[in-house]
């Protein structure tokens, strides 16, 4: 498995190591396990995202741990490629997109620079905003957006 996430974070120039632990997140890196809303294996893809990444099989190891990282890549590139972020914030701004949808984290973005606070910083920023509109019921906010 190691070297499946080795290769697509390769290709799409992503932390293959974050990558993997993404996939821990969501499913313990178990290709077998479905959510109750449809996402499939390792990286808990959708099979409408799966489709239309064009990556093959999502129910398949490989394929999966594809989808996910372009995924990932596209994420970054559609919403955080042009954002005056470093480079590390850009990767949590995507895995907290990843997790929580990038609407939502638009909308803590927002939130946070009205509160003064520089919505282009996740952590002491925007991981203040997510705290404190945790979203998730077992209150884990590091696993809920990152």
């Amino acid at each position: 498995m190691v070297d499946v996430f080795r290769k697509y974070g390769d290709r799409y120039d992503v932390d293959w190591l974050l990558m993997a632990a993404q996939g821990y997140q969501e499913s313990r890196l178990n290709q077998s396990v479905r959510s109750h809303v449809g996402a499939i294996g390792v990286m808990q893809v959708m099979p409408s995202t799966g489709k239309e990444l064009k990556v093959g099989d999502i129910k398949q190891l490989d394929p999966n741990i594809h989808a996910g990282v372009k995924y990932m890549r596209w994420m970054m590139d559609r919403y955080y490629a042009d954002e005056p972020m470093t480079r590390l914030d850009k990767a949590l701004f995507t895995f907290a997109s990843y997790n929580a949808g990038p609407a939502r984290i638009a909308r803590l973005r927002t939130m946070t620079k009205q509160r003064g606070f520089d919505p282009n910083v996740w952590f002491g920023n925007v991981e203040n905003m997510a705290a404190e509109k945790n979203w998730r019921r077992d209150g884990n906010l590091r696993q809920q957006y990152l």
